[in-house]
């Protein structure tokens, strides 16, 4: 998963920021110095990587905020599972034992897809 963050900063940086807002926003009555602090700080490439591993699903927001779309379906009386992930109608399907497979196969495509979309729009906005 550390791999895959590398291959994609923008989109790691994009990640970094949400987990650390979640921290910030997740502790009550925390001093503005220390939210900033935290910040400051930031979170390690391993903690972050270690949080997507773990609960894959808490991303399903952030690319939905960014017009990429993670569905996962059960498919063969509930053995196994389906991932499709899509952006502008172009999208990818994946197959998974379980729902977390599923899901973190679904954010590892949404990842590369947020990373291209990115440098699209850096891209575009360099050129104007």
């Amino acid at each position: 998963m550390i791999e895959i963050l590398k291959e994609n900063p923008k989109t790691a940086k994009l990640l970094h920021d949400y987990y650390i807002n979640l921290m910030i926003e997740s502790s009550t009555d925390l001093p503005a110095h220390f939210a900033e602090y935290i910040r400051d700080q930031g979170l390690e490439m391993s903690n972050i990587a270690s949080m997507m591993e773990t609960a894959p699903r808490n991303l399903f927001d952030v690319f939905d905020e960014q017009g990429i779309f993670i569905n996962i379906s059960t498919t063969n009386n509930g053995k196994s599972y389906q991932c499709d992930v899509s952006q502008d109608l172009k999208g990818e399907s994946q197959g998974a034992n379980t729902r977390k497979e599923a899901d973190l196969k679904g954010v590892i495509s949404a990842i590369g897809m947020l990373e291209k979309k990115l440098n699209s729009l850096e891209e575009t906005n360099e050129d104007s």
